[in-house]
């Protein structure tokens, strides 16, 4: 179909060029279109609990800042580290108002005002019981008289005159109790405020933080922040040298470090190894222009894969975009497939027959892989699945429609052979030394592939230059302890509901820090009250300020005013406050207190309110906390050191999971197209077997996967499957038709290795850690691909497929190998426990042997009734019971022989062999229970055989002297005749039929069929018509033996006897050939079987064969069973003849096939065409 649609495309290159173009330019329209989502949260995954997490996480404004470090130098002083803090703040103020929203941590005398007078407006919102117990302490006489006695001598000291306004207005200090809440927004001792700055505890660091204008994932105004601070951060160093110097540090550092080194990476190595790539290409094609084909399909397949996401969503992650980057090295494999073989075929019919079934299959398996990513509760996996799947569809379609166009045939290629062509020409799986290392590789990887381990800290995938890592160490030493930080967060759909679960949240953490379970925590909910709480202080406020407490209160500060000169309007301030009608406050209120940052705490977006308390507390008890913390109360916990753990665990289980969906989907788009289970196994092994050697190289090296490295293992995975495929249909071919075509496909398989290499594995050299465990993972991965698929796989495929028809035994299928292994395991092991248990048994009671004969006999029985699929029939026409011992003569053809008598009679001894007799495993058994060997010779065993008839069992006879490799009965030896005569017993002729299909001899295989058993009539030693003498009664009961066997084969063998040997001989065969062959033989299995009978069972035979669907089926037919038959079979397709030439059938029977009729040949039978 697709040379059909090549040679219409040829015909009509106007209208195709103008679809594509048009193609072209809609594709273009959309992206344009395009919306990109840059929320880094979308990479996390979604689930109730990760939902939740994630989007308090995206409202946690602690990472959108900067901090600012001013240090001391050598020759500096406080002083210079304020100057140089003021310049730099006024910088900010002059010049970045477009990037900074505020500064915080500079605290100014109005702040401090504001803030003593917003805690006095609001008095009983900050008062809490201890605070009552200590004014109750302080209400009686002697304590008012000793606290007006204070204050007398405060208004006289030099302060007075500024402390005495706070004395009429707050006698007990309670604003100033108040004022300790605030306290509780900070987490340590070592900071202290000097000169309205944030400064160490020994003055060495002063500290501010600038709040952010832009968000974390706006890069083009945070790359243009930071330059401007380098910048200025240079210019002040350089004017304060040797007394002061000035760090800043903040997310915004790290995302522009990273962009920097990232874009600095791909300029000095992706482009170098596209380069390199563009001349391998040329090299390889000898073509200038050829190499830029390659590329052709695969921007088809992104620009309509990113429309295609316009028309669904709209909108795509920018995190799939640079994922799905490395589809390049997937997509570009295809149109390098196509090339590769055309540069050998040069015909698009062969072409398109070569490559189409591989390129298809490995696209839609890889494509249905990045699908199954559509199940990973992730929006950035959701979008690069389904971008990833698009994008490897098209190219490959349009690598099959479009590519064979552009390329020029140029005979002069097929002679010139490049490095490339000679390593594909090697066979890596023929050398011992090569299979043996990498068999070694293998073992030593199933050893150590555990041991690899998952970074689950994402920081260790950032890039920092040495600048910014001088101001993140120093931030870390002014800020670091001991302990772990978490943020333990409130959240609410309303302002209310945030509010009190924080309360409840903060009433939790005082009883964690009582018990000693976390050492510090920051919060508002100190502060910053629910309406409910706020109205039960002010109700407490109220109770405690009774008009009789303070008449009480007024009456003993008079008098004790009064002693001391005081005026009675002295305390009036203080008296009218308490005559305050307090309500409670909105968030508003709370949000004009400008001293505390509450938008560090407390954010809303979009109706949805979360508050934010940062806990310290030992690492050991981290777990514990978070467990107990979120089961006792409405709280989402976030670590920042370890949100990894939360997040990249799930997505790895996420990842893990979408490797089962994977597997189940890559098989059964392999089974779907294989059609055969085994063929699907073995592709799947490699790819099984690639992943635990990356594993274990990745352990050897010390290399740990991360959340970049696991995303990119579906490159590896990709190739993985894609080399697999494209190396079973090259060894699919060559079984099928003998040609070796693996030298073709290794090349491409090679040449797209090293594109890869080229295109990714140079980021090896990159210094950003995400681009270096990207590249390391993907060299390993396709390093190991490559030596699995030209090694390994090679051998384990012909080691499965090719090795038994090249020894002449029939293909099987894993059905078969299975139950085959199960009935030799089970008669094999039963065999055994019964030789040693008989043995013992017959010891201390020797007369048991008849059990023991029932029991083996019953063992053999049981063994052929394991194979259902074999049906088992005995024919008595005279009911003969063996009531009178005779001598038993069969043909013997089967190991399955001994077995099938014994559906016949428990009261059979037979004569073996010195193999069987000797076996290990039933041998001892055999010789206890009375079995004769046949290699101690007659007149030796004739003793033993009277025995045996005396004791009422018949002895049977193989009189062949041997099995025969086929249902053909040879001479019988006079052995059995010569026993019958001495021992004056009858001879009972018993014909097995089926056994030499079902188990033929030197296999294993224990196959579909049926099994005959049919009773002849006795030969009494008296019926003088077979002769007189043992020679004489050999030669002419074998005769009629023969002649009775030829005729009951004609009776049972059917039309469809042969049906499944048939089709076992094109077992794994390409589905064209089996198809064929199984159409071809339902059409026409009546005309052959007539045929096969009409001929005579030994003759010399040629057969001319017709060119359709004619692939050695009917030679297969004619030979199997007659082995006698001598086969010429003239075949002039030549295709056909090597398909044909394949069959084990030619390594068994005397078969050939000719292109032309033989001259000078002479055949007993000519079949003209039929």
């Amino acid at each position: 179909m697709l040379n059909r649609l090549y040679l219409y495309i040829r015909a009509h290159r106007g209208a195709a060029i103008s679809f594509f173009a048009a193609w072209l330019l809609i594709a273009l329209y959309a992206v344009t279109q395009l919306r990109f989502e840059e929320d880094i949260t979308k990479v996390l995954p979604q689930s109730d609990k990760a939902n939740l997490t994630a989007k308090v996480f995206k409202q946690l404004n602690f990472a959108d800042k900067i901090s600012v470090i001013v240090s001391r130098e050598s020759q500096g002083d406080l002083l210079a580290m304020q100057s140089l803090a003021d310049k730099f703040y006024q910088s900010v103020q002059d010049s970045l108002t477009n990037y900074i929203a505020g500064v915080q941590g500079i605290v100014d005398e109005e702040s401090i005002d504001q803030t003593w007078q917003f805690v006095y407006d609001h008095l009983p919102l900050f008062l809490e019981e201890p605070d009552y117990q200590y004014l109750s302490a302080r209400l009686p006489v002697d304590s008012l008289t000793a606290m007006v006695e204070t204050h007398y001598k405060t208004m006289l000291s030099p302060t007075g005159m500024v402390a005495q306004n706070f004395l009429r207005t707050d006698p007990f200090g309670l604003t100033f109790r108040g004022l300790q809440k605030l306290q509780k927004l900070n987490l340590s001792n070592d900071f202290k405020i000097t000169n309205t700055y944030l400064t160490t505890a020994d003055e060495q660091h002063l500290l501010f933080f600038l709040n952010l204008h832009y968000g974390l994932n706006d890069a083009q105004h945070n790359q243009l922040l930071v330059e401007r601070l380098d910048l200025l951060q240079d210019q002040l160093n350089a004017q304060f040298a040797g007394r002061a110097h000035i760090d800043c540090f903040g997310a915004p550092f790290v995302s522009v470090s990273n962009a920097q080194q990232i874009k600095t990476d791909i300029l000095t190595t992706v482009l170098l190894s596209l380069s390199a790539l563009y001349l391998l290409l040329v090299f390889f094609y000898r073509s200038t222009y050829l190499p830029l084909i390659a590329f052709i399909p695969s921007v088809f397949g992104v620009l309509t894969a990113l429309a295609t996401l316009y028309l669904l969503k709209g909108t795509i992650s920018a995190i799939s975009i640079s994922l799905g980057a490395v589809l390049l090295g997937v997509t570009i494999d295809y149109s390098l497939h196509i090339l590769t073989h055309y540069k050998c075929t040069q015909d698009t019919a062969q072409l398109y027959k070569a490559v189409t079934a591989p390129i298809l299959l490995s696209s839609s398996t890889t494509a249905i892989s990045f699908l199954c990513l559509l199940f990973v509760h992730s929006d950035v996996m959701r979008d690069l699945g389904l971008f990833a799947s698009v994008g490897i569809m098209v190219s490959a379609l349009l690598s099959l429609v479009c590519v064979p166009h552009f390329y020029r045939v140029n005979r002069t290629l097929q002679v010139r052979k490049t490095l490339l062509d000679r390593v594909g020409a090697y066979s890596f799986h023929k050398n011992r030394w090569v299979v043996g290392a990498c068999l070694l590789l293998i073992g030593a990887s199933f050893f150590t592939f555990q041991n690899v381990r998952f970074d689950s800290d994402i920081s260790h995938a950032n890039y920092l230059n040495p600048r910014y890592q001088k101001g993140q160490q120093l931030l870390e030493s002014l800020t670091d302890s001991h302990y772990a930080s978490l943020y333990a967060t409130a959240y609410g759909n309303s302002q209310e509901e945030a509010l009190e679960r924080n309360y409840a949240l903060y009433q939790q953490l005082q009883h964690y820090k009582a018990t000693d379970t976390i050492k510090q925590f920051s919060s508002v909910a100190a502060i910053v009250l629910p309406q409910a709480e706020q109205h039960r202080r002010i109700v407490r406020w109220q109770q405690f300020w009774s008009l009789e407490s303070q008449e009480a209160l007024r009456k003993h500060l008079l008098a004790a005013g009064n002693a001391l000169g005081f005026k009675e309007s002295t305390y009036s301030p203080f008296f009218q406050h308490l005559q305050h009608g307090f309500q409670p406050i909105p968030l508003t209120t709370y949000a004009e207190l400008s001293a505390i940052p509450l938008s560090d705490f407390i954010t809303e977006k979009d109706g949805f309110y979360t508050i934010a308390n940062l806990v310290k507390l030992p690492a050991e008890q981290r777990n514990a906390f978070i467990a107990s913390v979120e089961r006792n109360t409405p709280t989402v916990v976030i670590d920042r050191k370890q949100l990894s753990e939360t997040f990249l665990g799930k997505l790895k289980d996420d990842i893990l999971l979408l490797v089962n969906y994977s597997s189940v989907a890559i098989f059964l788009i392999l089974l779907l197209f294989f059609r055969r289970i085994e063929l699907v196994l073995l592709t799947l092994i490699p790819i099984g077997v690639t992943g635990i050697v990356t594993a274990g190289l990745m352990s050897f090296f010390g290399i740990e996967f991360n959340v970049f490295s696991m995303i990119v293992c579906t490159l590896v995975l990709g190739h993985s499957v894609d080399f697999s495929i494209f190396m079973t249909c090259a060894l699919q071919k060559e079984y099928t038709t003998g040609h070796n075509e693996l030298p073709v496909y290794k090349v491409s398989v090679l040449l797209a290795s090293i594109t890869t290499f080229l295109a990714i594995g140079t980021l090896i050299f990159a210094k950003h850690p995400a681009l270096q465990s990207i590249a390391s993972v993907s060299l390993i991965g396709i390093f190991t691909a490559l030596v699995i698929t030209f090694v390994f796989y090679p051998s384990l495929f012909r080691w499965f497929i090719f090795r038994r028809p090249q020894r002449g035994s029939s293909p099987i299928s894993l059905h078969l190998l299975i139950a085959s292994l199960l009935s030799i395991f089970y008669y094999g092991l039963m065999s055994l426990l019964l030789s040693y248990v008989a043995w013992l048994w017959l010891k201390v009671f020797p007369k048991s042997t008849p059990l023991f004969r029932r029991g083996t006999n019953f063992l053999g029985i049981s063994a052929l009734y394991t194979r259902f699929s074999v049906s088992k029939q005995i024919e008595n026409p005279e009911n003969n019971t063996l009531s009178t011992p005779c001598i038993v003569i069969a043909n013997h053809s089967s190991w399955l022989d001994n077995l099938s008598m014994g559906m016949f009679s428990t009261k059979l001894t037979y004569m073996v062999n010195q193999w069987v007799y000797r076996s290990p495993i039933f041998g001892r058994l055999l010789r206890a229970i009375g079995y004769l060997p046949a290699a101690d010779g007659i007149e030796k065993t004739l003793p033993l055989v009277r025995q045996q008839l005396e004791q009422g069992f018949s002895v049977v006879v193989f009189p062949e002297g041997k099995r025969s490799e086929t249902n053909q009965i040879h001479r019988f030896h006079q052995g059995a005749f010569y026993l019958a005569q001495q021992c004056g017993v009858p001879l009972l002729p018993v014909y097995l039929h089926g056994t030499s299909e079902v188990l033929p001899k030197n296999d294993f295989v224990i196959y579909s069929g049926s099994i005959t058993l049919q009773v002849g009539t006795p030969i009494l030693p008296t019926d003088l018509r077979w002769g007189s003498s043992p020679r004489e009664r050999a030669k002419n009961i074998g005769a009629h033996f023969r002649t009775h066997f030829a005729d009951l084969r004609r009776r049972l063998e059917g039309v469809d006897y042969l049906k499944q040997k048939l089709f076992l001989n094109y077992l794994y065969k390409t589905n064209e050939v089996v198809h064929a062959v199984k159409t071809d033989y339902l059409l026409n299995r009546e005309k052959y079987y007539e045929l096969s009978q009409s001929l005579p069972s030994k003759a010399r035979i040629l057969r001319y064969a017709t060119d359709v669907n004619d692939y050695g089926q009917l030679d297969f037919l004619l030979l199997l069973t007659y082995p006698e038959r001598s086969l010429t079979t003239v075949l002039p397709d030549p295709e056909k003849r090597a398909i044909a030439q394949q069959s084990y059938l030619t390594r068994i029977r005397s078969l050939r096939y000719l292109s032309d009729p033989p001259e000078e040949e002479t055949f007993d039978v000519i079949l003209p065409l039929l």
